[in-house]
Formats: structure tokens, C-alpha cells, sequence
């Protein structure tokens, strides 16, 4: 699985079916239609383990990351 971070804040809104959403610490987080994940920059990866489409809205609002 591709795990992967950005430097945004991300909106995501399932809007349909059902996704997983897995982060670096080994937690799965199942979103189905209706749910909303806030995101801030973490390490990540998407996989619809369903048999159905998923549809879901993304929002990537730009950021500047103080790595100090």
C-alpha cells in the first residue's frame, strides 16, 4: 500500500459507497456515505475495500509546515 502525505489540509466527504483511509500508526478508519475526514497532513493511504464504487469530494487547502 502506498502511503503518502501532503502539505495541505484536506476536507474529504464520502458522498457515496465506502473507503478506508490507513495511517502510518496502523489505525483503519472505514468512511461510508455521509462521513466527513479531516486531514492535516498525515501519513495515509486510500483503499475501497468494498465491491461498490466509492464517490467522495476532496478539498486540499494549502499549507505552510514549520519543520523546525
Amino acid at each position: 500500500m502506498w502511503m503518502h502525505s501532503t502539505a495541505t489540509v484536506d476536507y474529504i466527504l464520502i458522498m457515496s459507497g465506502e473507503i478506508c483511509c490507513f495511517f502510518d500508526s496502523g489505525e483503519k478508519v472505514t468512511l461510508s456515505a455521509g462521513d466527513c475526514l479531516v486531514q492535516n497532513g498525515t501519513e495515509h493511504a486510500w483503499r475501497n475495500e468494498s465491491a461498490s464504487e466509492c464517490v467522495m469530494a476532496a478539498i486540499a487547502v494549502g499549507v505552510i509546515r514549520d519543520n523546525r
